[in-house]
């Protein structure tokens, strides 16, 4: 079993994270696999403001050469967006929301712009504690979605990284996104004390 650390990430901490949290840290993390994989910083976008407009992608990543080292960053183009909070991916109308402007079937201008240029569509969910079997219904049941909007999209490229991936099996990842989280309190405490450690973490 393995021992508990201050960098230790526990479900707790990944599941209070609010939306601009969510943000910031996927950013550090983001900035910290391009750099590891030696992919340029200047591809990787990631606007702090997330209550401006985006299209439904909150963070992309333009033009890499390659798939980084743990397999976050895919080669070309791979949009994210950002997920906070426990909705639940096998749920249709969270589906929706991800790729549909409201009450509507037409897609999200900027989820539109990743599919037509090939790029990977990346749900990156803090809060959602989706097993591999319950991530693969989810990736099955999105791609329906879209193919019911255009045959085109039948071989979308979609990924979901949840809250299993980010803790990982790979100790220097899970030791990142625990730097990034404590120190992410240390800069804002008093945004951060109500979500995040309030029981010692």
């Amino acid at each position: 079993m393995a021992v508990a650390t201050i960098l230790t990430v526990e479900k707790k901490d990944l599941s209070t994270l609010a939306p601009e949290q969510g943000v910031l840290v996927f950013r550090e993390i983001l900035w910290a696999e391009a750099s590891v994989s030696g992919i340029l910083k200047s591809c990787v976008s990631v606007p702090g403001e997330i209550f401006e407009p985006d299209g439904g992608i909150d963070a992309a990543v333009t033009d890499s050469p390659w798939d980084s080292k743990q397999g976050i960053i895919k080669a070309g183009l791979t949009s994210y967006q950002i997920k906070t909070g426990k909705s639940d991916l096998n749920k249709q109308a969270n589906r929706k929301d991800i790729l549909f402007k409201k009450k509507s079937k037409e897609l999200r201008p900027e989820v539109k712009k990743c599919l037509d240029n090939g790029g990977t569509l990346t749900i990156v969910h803090f809060g959602w504690d989706g097993p591999g079997v319950k991530v693969k219904k989810a990736i099955t049941e999105i791609k329906k979605l879209l193919s019911a909007v255009s045959t085109k999209y039948k071989k979308a490229h979609i990924a979901i990284t949840s809250q299993e991936e980010f803790k990982g099996s790979d100790p220097l990842n899970s030791s990142l996104l625990g730097h990034h989280l404590r120190t992410l309190n240390d800069r804002h405490p008093s945004k951060l004390a109500r979500h995040l450690f309030r029981d010692g973490g």
